[in-house]
């Protein structure tokens, strides 16, 4: 699950549950986009799987591209046009960075930008 939190008294302001797979890593994306600012949370999963998170919505978008567990991502770009890339890695040995640019539509699956894979 994911719960935002209150630093003031710490109390839990939202939480929002996914059943479906192991939570790895995490990503907070406040503001996003511009024209209709809401934050977002990006999630890694342990089959693979990155899922967008509509915080206010509550719903996430999907996708799966890694064929391992998500160890780690963070954003890489973000600019006054509303492009928004971050960058995720997995023990499938890739990286993998993703647009969820504003012009594709809220909810709309991100899509691979580019992908590299690391050999032995």
């Amino acid at each position: 699950s994911i719960k935002w939190w209150d630093p003031y008294d710490m109390h839990c302001i939202q939480t929002i549950r996914d059943k479906k797979s192991e939570i790895t890593s995490g990503q907070y994306i406040e503001n996003y986009p511009s024209t209709e600012p809401r934050p977002m949370f990006i999630t890694g999963h342990d089959d693979g799987t990155l899922r967008v998170w509509d915080c206010e919505k509550r719903k996430p978008v999907s996708v799966r591209e890694h064929s391992n567990s998500v160890s780690g991502m963070c954003i890489v770009m973000k600019n006054a046009r509303d492009d928004l890339k971050f960058a995720s890695v997995s023990y499938d040995r890739t990286l993998i960075v993703w647009d969820i640019s504003e012009h594709r539509g809220i909810g709309s699956k991100p899509f691979v930008d580019a992908k590299i894979s690391v050999s032995e």
